[in-house]
């Protein structure tokens, strides 16, 4: 069933956002401009008729009652069937009293005379031909539905997320059985429940683990369970091919069908041997490819090492270490410069790491004790990869004295950033704090940092605005320079 507003009262009360927040307004981090609003209207209208609205007349709500709103939004509901393109809301905006606006204003970067209205996921039903489950990069056993062909929300859907073992086990699946699935968060199809029990037996976890046969372990505090065996075939194609994915080493032209036919036949274990391949060994070893593939591969993967030679950080986040996640590899690297010496540092230097949690630290402090990551490390020494930051050369003192925070993602990586404003003599941390001049926000942005600066508050601008910041300042420190060569 669809969300139900509350009932009408005194007051208005929108239907509660779910898991939505508006764009950042129109009028920038400024508080609107009243004579704005009806441009504003206009540039609406004038949209949603490109994209197939055509709304002369628009809901001008304004003394609204709860009644009214949930009607607007459900008759939008079923007009947005007939668009050319996929919608999951609405967004619910004052637009005909400036006034209130102004008054209403915003929390730093989203308004608050706006709200976002997330409908209930389109559902199918369909039949579970049967589970198969994943072992991945760092051992866990996810179980997955395999469905009949059954189109939901724009796409065919043939397998699903299971989520987890216990999940699996409460919804009682049987192979035949009939299936209501939808799309988490409009993205990953997961099983939501069964609506006819089938005719097969019930399907139950597995005791052993399904690629290696090893044992399968739980940790207390987590529901997961995982494969302990560190060489099961399966761990190390899922460790590989996370590490040539984009958020990694990003290896142009490297799908996950080569890793597993590098695995499987040519008995590759470690990330290192991928940037070492021998050919003649990889013909005897029975990989189905010919003497100029395996050239090629071996250039895709020479490429993808020259972006990555002076990147320590990005290397550790591809070695999957368990708990050591990209920002914390970043953390390690950009706060003590050498991942060979973090090797030594006493264990109350690496918990003293800004921006590193307990939980990385002690990943950190773990891993380093690991025959298999020491080896890696030096492998990746020989092969040319650099393991220390290289000294940053400042480029002048324009953002001197101020201390910069990112959210969300920006136009470049985060560590470009971090590099580019420590040149320009500031400093870039990971938290907010009432010592931070800026927080940058960019998209997708996350509430708890916003949050933390509204109430510090510390000045939150857009990537934009740090540009033109940047280059602000750069202008006043030449002018300050100009002025001083001639005072002298």
């Amino acid at each position: 069933g669809r969300q139900q507003p509350p009932a009408a009262q005194h007051e208005v009360h929108l239907p509660q956002p779910v898991r939505r927040q508006v764009a950042p307004a129109r009028e920038g981090l400024a508080d609107p401009d009243p004579q704005e609003g009806e441009e504003a209207l206009r540039q609406d209208r004038r949209r949603d008729r490109q994209r197939g609205v055509d709304d002369d007349q628009p809901h001008e709500v304004r003394e609204q009652v709860a009644q009214e709103l949930h009607q607007l939004v459900m008759d939008f509901d079923t007009r947005r069937q007939m668009l050319d393109m996929d919608t999951d809301g609405c967004v619910l905006k004052l637009v005909f009293n400036p006034e209130a606006r102004q008054e209403l204003s915003h929390n730093g970067v989203t308004p608050r005379w706006a709200a976002a209205y997330k409908y209930p996921p389109e559902e199918a039903v369909t039949t579970l031909l049967g589970v198969t489950f994943q072992v991945g990069r760092h051992g866990t056993v996810t179980p997955v539905a395999e469905l009949q062909p059954v189109s939901l929300a724009g796409s065919v859907i043939r397998r699903a997320t299971l989520h987890n073992m216990p999940r699996m086990d409460s919804l009682g699946l049987s192979a035949g059985c009939q299936v209501t699935i939808a799309k988490a968060g409009e993205i990953i199809p997961q099983v939501l429940r069964v609506t006819a029990a089938g005719p097969g037996g019930l399907i139950t976890a597995p005791a052993t683990c399904p690629v290696c046969k090893g044992p399968l372990v739980k940790e207390d505090d987590v529901v997961a369970v995982r494969c302990a065996n560190f060489d099961c075939e399966g761990v190390i194609i899922a460790r590989l091919k996370h590490a040539i994915s984009k958020a990694a080493l990003d290896v142009d032209g490297a799908g996950e069908s080569l890793i597993e036919d590098l695995v499987r036949a040519g008995g590759i274990k470690k990330l290192s041997q991928l940037f070492s391949l021998d050919p003649a060994g990889l013909l005897r070893s029975g990989v189905k490819a010919s003497p100029a593939t395996i050239i090629r591969w071996m250039q895709m993967f020479t490429n993808a090492a020259s972006k990555v030679l002076d990147k320590p950080a990005t290397l550790l986040y591809a070695l999957s270490v368990k708990d050591l996640g990209r920002k914390a590899c970043g953390a390690l690297v950009e706060h003590h410069g050498s991942v060979m010496k973090l090797l030594e540092a006493p264990e109350e230097v690496i918990r003293a790491t800004p921006d590193l949690t307990p939980v990385a630290a002690a990943a950190w402090l773990r891993v380093r004790e690991e025959p298999w990551f020491v080896s890696e490390l030096h492998a990746f020494g020989r092969l040319g990869f650099q393991l220390d930051m290289r000294p940053q050369t400042p480029t002048g003192n324009a953002l001197a004295g101020l201390k910069f925070v990112i959210t969300g993602e920006l136009s470049r990586e985060r560590d470009d950033f971090h590099r580019l404003i420590k040149a320009n003599g500031g400093s870039a941390t990971g938290s907010v704090s009432g010592k931070t001049s800026y927080l940058i926000v960019g998209r997708d942005a996350g509430r708890s940092k916003m949050q933390v600066a509204e109430t510090k508050g510390v000045k939150m601008i857009s990537e934009e605005q740090f540009w033109a910041l940047l280059d602000e300042s750069r202008k006043n420190c030449h002018t300050e320079g100009q002025g001083s060569l001639q005072g002298s």
